[in-house]
């Protein structure tokens, strides 16, 4: 029953990982590419709003207090899900924020 029980927590888990690689690899491209352009400050307050207010906070209330009409999921996945939906929307925001910067960019004239 516990081998049983082990498997469908681990399968659960490595869904929601999934999701949250796919993402996070997005993220991580703008991210970089945004330094590039020196769009620095503003990915870090993204960052810091997403990941750890939505993120671990989020994943916090879902897994301890619940969210609205539905009680506590008690379960580790609720951070994993917290977690990918705020690398999503992290995803989100650096997407379209490297296709403003891109598209106001001009380059630098030789001196």
């Amino acid at each position: 029953f516990r081998r049983v029980l082990f498997r469908s927590v681990a399968a659960t888990l490595l869904a929601w990982v999934g999701i949250y690689h796919v993402f996070d690899a997005t993220q991580g491209f703008c991210a970089y590419v945004l330094r590039c352009y020196r769009v620095a400050t503003l990915t870090l307050l993204i960052y810091g709003v997403m990941l750890w207010g939505v993120g671990l906070l989020g994943g916090y209330q879902l897994a301890y207090r619940g969210l609205a009409s539905s009680g506590p999921m008690q379960h580790p996945a609720a951070f994993w899900i917290a977690a990918a939906i705020a690398v999503a929307i992290t995803a989100a925001l650096f997407t379209a924020l490297l296709l403003a910067v891109s598209r106001r960019w001009q380059p630098r004239s030789p001196a």
